[in-house]
């Protein structure tokens, strides 16, 4: 797909910008959860297989060229690309092959606005503060606790988005809803007995994030002792914390711009949005010693940060926020998970106590 623009020249001549271009590849699978097989049910008469065998789009290369940066133009191209995939009901995921850090926000900044546009179940995602957690040993975190599976895969069957971006996604919106002088360490030492219904979800919160970057991480976290991981753990969710308001910031300002200019939320995808150019990355980058991380008095959010974290965060397309699995191990957590012995034995037989570096660079 190519993104251009038209100018009229003085002569009243139609003159074209190439502005960038994007691909796409598409990726056909078989749909384990479907109730009848393509291979059995085409139409009579009908044997072209392709056009009836469920399929994953992934965007493999994305560019607007440098003179036209700043002004909108990636996200509109981008929008574009999802509103094309999202017609095709023979499109069952949209994914993307290995993003860079900047393609990451913009896809950040663009599925998260999307989905508060088109899905009020999504905008109404909240924390069952009243759950009860009963953490037992060598059993995950019961997420079905804590937000209702059933909406949970309802939304991300209706949006497609590959399902590691959907959590982190979930995880960005259920953090938007913790006030910011709830989100310190020090005030959820009471874990799911803290009496403020704010203190409680935000201490939930974490243990999702907690268990999605362990299983992520379990190959290299079940080598480690059990301080040193969940030392690890710890440094990287105040990374991803720090980052997740970052987004929301900059979605929220993108919202009130689109709104002052005169438009709707879904303005976002269409015309207005090459106005609203606050939410480009030269816009939103600035020295590391302003920024600030969470349980910081000052209550700035970081308008960018470096995404360095202690443990791999890196889009997965495969992985899947956890819904209360029995073969999935628990994270091991100060805020109260079990943990998984240090000396497990890793799926290779063989024990490995090698020690994990002490900061993975993302990119």
């Amino acid at each position: 797909m190519n993104s251009y623009k038209i100018e009229t020249t003085q002569d009243q001549q139609q003159c074209y910008h190439f502005i960038g271009y994007s691909t796409a590849y598409r990726l056909f699978f078989l749909d384990r959860d479907a109730q009848q097989s393509p291979l059995t049910d085409l139409p009579p008469e009908d044997h072209d297989l392709i056009r009836h065998l469920p399929a994953r789009e992934r965007i493999s290369q994305f560019l607007i060229l440098p003179p036209y940066h700043s002004a909108g133009h990636g996200s509109h191209l981008y929008n574009a690309m999802v509103n094309l995939f999202l017609a095709n009901p023979q499109i069952r995921q949209i994914t993307v092959e290995d993003p860079n850090e900047k393609f990451d926000d913009l896809r950040d900044f663009n599925d998260l606005a999307r989905l508060r546009h088109t899905s009020p179940e999504f905008c109404a995602l909240t924390l069952n503060t009243s759950a009860t957690i009963a953490m037992q040993k060598d059993k995950p975190l019961p997420v079905a606790q804590l937000i209702s599976a059933e909406i949970y895969d309802s939304i991300s069957h209706t949006s497609r988005i590959a399902p590691r971006q959907f959590a982190r996604l979930v995880e960005m919106q259920l953090l938007s809803a913790i006030p910011q002088n709830h989100r310190k360490t020090s005030r959820i030492t009471r874990k799911d007995r803290a009496t403020d219904l704010n203190d409680r979800a935000y201490y939930f919160w974490r243990l999702i994030v907690k268990q999605r970057l362990f299983m992520h991480n379990m190959d290299q976290l079940i080598q480690l002792e059990v301080e040193e991981r969940v030392e690890k753990l710890e440094e990287t969710v105040a990374v991803v914390e720090m980052d997740y308001a970052r987004i929301l910031e900059v979605v929220g300002n993108r919202a009130q711009r689109v709104k002052a200019l005169g438009g709707k939320a879904g303005d976002m995808f269409g015309g207005m949005l090459k106005d609203v150019i606050d939410v480009d990355m030269d816009d939103v980058e600035h020295d590391e010693e302003h920024q600030t991380g969470p349980g910081n008095d000052s209550g700035r959010t970081p308008s960018r940060l470096k995404r360095k974290r202690v443990l791999d965060d890196e889009d997965d397309e495969d992985a899947a926020m956890i819904v209360e699995t029995e073969k999935q191990k628990p994270v091991s957590s100060s805020d109260g998970l079990r943990a998984v012995p240090a000396t497990e034995t890793p799926k290779s037989g063989k024990k490995k106590r090698s020690k994990m570096p002490e900061v993975i660079d993302l990119e």
